[in-house]
This record gives structure tokens, C-alpha cells and sequence, in this order.
């Protein structure tokens, strides 16, 4: 077999890409050094040479992940909740959930096989990216409240509430492909989930006093 010539640097980061995709294909434990080297088409030996183990080779998968997502561009989010504009907050953050799954389809595949196999990455996944995701919705909900502009309800749910319906999605239309998901637009699901969100925690005082002034009025 003679391997392609690469730099140092490019031929770890395409072993790292490599194993990567199996990974997410067969998990951890369904993947074997010998069939990372023939997808790479370059021999075991070679793969040994830049990762001691298959669990040296996994924690460089980690390191690559997590600083992916820690390049989550929030600074939309972050300029609508100083404008309180509530609306774009939620589907902002709808919209980069649906974006980054989208563009790295491996992520979720490798989150759940990571959970299933009792492995670092969907644990460092959960415990930084998206707790500090729910940490953030958390405390504009509450600040929100506060300003009497949301109904008082536990602000932490309210926003693990608003990333399960996300993450739903994420999942049914990134793995599952199924076809009652797919059909719509990222928009479309943002701006759905956002309205019926936003009127479930939204103040709805005024509602209560006209449907009360209509009924005296009958």
C-alpha cells in the first residue's frame, strides 16, 4: 500500500477526520485501527506512528470536536437579548443548533455512541456546549420575568423546554432523515417553535381580561 504523501500536521488531521466517520458509523467499540488505516489507505503502522492507542486517537477526536463548538458563533444572541428582541433570541438560537448539526452530520452520531458506550465526548458535550446554551436562555428568561414581560415559571426548564424541541428536530431530521421533519426549513422550524414557545411563556393577562369583559358583556 503506498500512502499518499502528506505534511505531519495533514496526515494526522485526516486520520483524525477518518476515524471520525467511523466512529459515528460503528461506534467505538465496533472500530478497529486496521479498518481506519484502510480507509485512510495508508497501513496500522502509519496510524500508531501519530496515535500511541485507539483511546489516544479518540481524545484527539474529542479536542477537534470541542473546539469546533466552542467557535459557536452566539453574538447574535447575545446582541438580542440586550435589545430584548425575544423573538430572535429563540430562533437565533433554533437556527445555530440546526446550522452546525447540519454541517458536521457526525457530531450527533458520535454524541450518541459516546452516551451508549459510556465515552468522554457526549458528556464534555453536554457539560460545556449546551449547559452553557441552557445557562444563557436561562437567565434572559429570568431576566425577562423579572421585567414582567414572561409568566414566572422556572426559568432553567423553560429553556431546557426550548432545547428538547430543537434538539428533537436536530435528531429526527440529521439521523433519523425522516421525511415529515426534512420537508421543512430551518426557518420555518425556528420561527414555529419560537411563536409557540413565546406564547406559552409570554404574559397573557390581557387575553384573560378581554375574554372576561366578553363574557360579562353576554
Amino acid at each position: 500500500m503506498a500512502a499518499v504523501r502528506m505534511s505531519g500536521e495533514d496526515r494526522r488531521e485526516q486520520i483524525i477526520q477518518v476515524a471520525a466517520k467511523l466512529f459515528a458509523r460503528q461506534g467505538f467499540k465496533g472500530t478497529t485501527t486496521k479498518q481506519i488505516a484502510q480507509m485512510a489507505d495508508i497501513t496500522d503502522a502509519l496510524v500508531f506512528r501519530y496515535f500511541e492507542t485507539k483511546e489516544n486517537l479518540y481524545a484527539a477526536i474529542i479536542e477537534n470536536k470541542m473546539q469546533e463548538l466552542s467557535a459557536w458563533d452566539l453574538s447574535d444572541i447575545q446582541t438580542s437579548m440586550d435589545l430584548r428582541d425575544d423573538t430572535v433570541v429563540f430562533e437565533s438560537t433554533a437556527l445555530i443548533m440546526f446550522k452546525e448539526m447540519h454541517r458536521d452530520p457526525t457530531l450527533m452520531r458520535l454524541l450518541l455512541f459516546s452516551a451508549l458506550e459510556d465515552r468522554a465526548l457526549s458528556d464534555m458535550f453536554f457539560t460545556h456546549q449546551m449547559i452553557d446554551l441552557v445557562r444563557m436562555l436561562g437567565q434572559y428568561i429570568q431576566r425577562r420575568m423579572d421585567e414582567d414581560a414572561f409568566d414566572t415559571a422556572d426559568p432553567m426548564i423553560a429553556a431546557r423546554g426550548f432545547i428538547g424541541m430543537i434538539n428533537h428536530q436536530v435528531l429526527m431530521r440529521e439521523l433519523f432523515r425522516h421525511e415529515a421533519y426534512v420537508q421543512y426549513d430551518g426557518q420555518d422550524i425556528a420561527s414555529a417553535y419560537t411563536r409557540l414557545f413565546l406564547e406559552g411563556i409570554g404574559k397573557r393577562q390581557v387575553g384573560i381580561e378581554k375574554s372576561i369583559t366578553s363574557t360579562e358583556e353576554e
